[in-house]
């Protein structure tokens, strides 16, 4: 049984998104932009030296693209490089382009066609005349206002009132008691001098009111009459009397 290293199962597993087809097409629409007839072969051994990159890269900016046509591997991956440099300028993502090393040793081909791909529809904003491949860039959209903004301003789209903010309010102004006792009688807490002295006055008049009620209750309670004292008990004589 053979064992194969992490990186050669993640090679084969990247290049197994790879579509002919899509190369084919790419491959048509790159001849046709830089008005060049590409050689035979596969699409991803013709862009190796970095050659036909840095020609496409130069249809966008015409002059400002220095390139070498050489057998060298360092040469022909400066030439990448600089293709690279030139995507990254006209605003392709960073998650949407391959790295050099994804050609010239074929890490990840399935990139290399992503990378045309949005190479062709960045071109194409930028040079109406450039065709594009694949859907077309969204257009940003302008951030919403407010839903209660006044007309002519332009605020965000949220306010302080939805993340909580209370306008100065805190659990001394809103009476709140966590942690401590609560006053049944005179209400929750002490808020103001007239709301604890209504307090006070409510437990006087309660305290009155109860001790009325048990001096009533112990009035009316009956008193029962004193028990005689008994007889003593003669023991003279046969009798008892």
């Amino acid at each position: 049984m053979s064992v194969s290293s992490l990186d050669a199962d993640l090679k084969v597993l990247r290049n197994s998104k790879y579509d002919p087809n899509m190369a084919d097409q790419l491959k048509f629409w790159l001849s046709n932009v830089i008005d060049e007839a590409l050689p035979d072969g596969d699409l991803i051994d013709i862009l190796r030296d970095g050659v036909y990159l840095c020609k496409l890269a130069s249809i966008i900016f015409p002059g400002d693209v220095k390139y070498k046509k050489s057998a060298m591997p360092f040469v022909q991956m400066e030439n990448i490089q600089t293709f690279l440099t030139v995507a990254k300028t006209l605003g392709i993502p960073s998650q949407e382009l391959f790295q050099t090393i994804d050609l010239y040793e074929s890490q990840d081909s399935a990139q290399v066609l992503l990378t045309l791909m949005s190479f062709s529809r960045y071109a194409h904003e930028k040079i109406p005349s450039v065709p594009s491949l694949g859907p077309k860039l969204s257009t940003p959209t302008k951030p919403r206002s407010h839903a209660f903004a006044n007309a002519g301003a332009d605020i965000p789209a949220w306010n302080t009132i939805q993340y909580g903010y209370m306008k100065g309010a805190s659990q001394g102004t809103e009476g709140l008691v966590f942690g401590a006792k609560r006053d049944i009688i005179g209400g929750i807490g002490t808020r103001t001098d007239n709301q604890a002295q209504n307090g006070q006055n409510s437990r006087e008049k309660i305290s009155a009111t109860i001790s009325t009620i048990s001096n009533t209750v112990d009035s009316k309670k009956k008193i029962p009459p004193p028990i005689p004292p008994r007889k003593p008990i003669s023991l003279t004589g046969n009798s008892i009397k």
